[in-house]
């Protein structure tokens, strides 16, 4: 087994350097693939998040804005219809 791993050696060793190079060179290019590929990801899950935020937000006030229109007409002493969606 050692012959084989000192045989290995010597055959490598005019190559190893540029093996080594080789090795950093694919490394860097992929992790800046890698880098890039979830930069983007995340660019567009957070743009996507930012939108379904701001229609939750806008759907929550307008809850509000109703719950309140419906307070407003009990306080007022009325009946509020909700089939018709009027004080009465």
């Amino acid at each position: 087994m050692s012959m084989l791993i000192a045989l290995l050696k010597q055959i490598a060793a005019p190559y190893l350097l540029r093996i080594i190079i080789a090795g950093l060179i694919t490394s860097a290019i992929g992790g800046g693939f890698l880098f890039l590929k979830f930069h983007y990801e995340n660019a567009g899950w957070n743009k996507a998040i930012a939108a379904i935020a701001a229609k939750d937000e806008r759907a929550a006030n307008a809850v509000k804005a109703a719950i309140k229109t419906v307070d407003d007409c009990y306080a007022a002493g009325k009946q509020w219809d909700a089939v018709g969606g009027v004080c009465n």
